[in-house]
């Protein structure tokens, strides 16, 4: 999925990066363009990115592009995407595996949510 401003320019879309260029392109395409641009994970905002910069728009001057995971490949862009951190192993951990046995001791995790963060590059 790719957000931009409001649910009203909620674009599904599939996982990979193609993906987000071309959904970007149908959002950066319009009238009321947005001035920036949320996806649901790294790849689909690298693909936006990549829109942006086909239509000569700059970044972050005239589009901020946020994605989701924190994948080491959002450093690699110039400038280098803006991302939220979001840890893979506690999820499953809080939703998978609540009680565990450590050192014969029956032990429960420590909460259910998980700490994220924007990683400002």
């Amino acid at each position: 999925m790719v957000w931009a401003g409001s649910v009203r320019c909620l674009v599904r879309t599939e996982p990979a990066g193609e993906a987000g260029r071309e959904a970007a392109l149908v959002l950066l395409g319009r009238a009321d363009r947005p001035t920036a641009v949320l996806t649901a994970n790294d790849l689909r905002a690298l693909g936006g990115d990549q829109a942006a910069r086909e239509l000569r728009l700059t970044i972050p001057g005239d589009l901020s592009v946020v994605g989701f995971d924190d994948l080491p490949v959002a450093s690699w862009v110039e400038p280098p995407l803006a991302t939220v951190h979001q840890p893979l192993v506690e999820p499953v951990e809080c939703t998978c595996c609540p009680f565990g046995r450590v050192g014969g001791g029956l032990w429960r995790s420590g909460g259910t949510g998980t700490a994220t963060g924007v990683c400002r590059r």
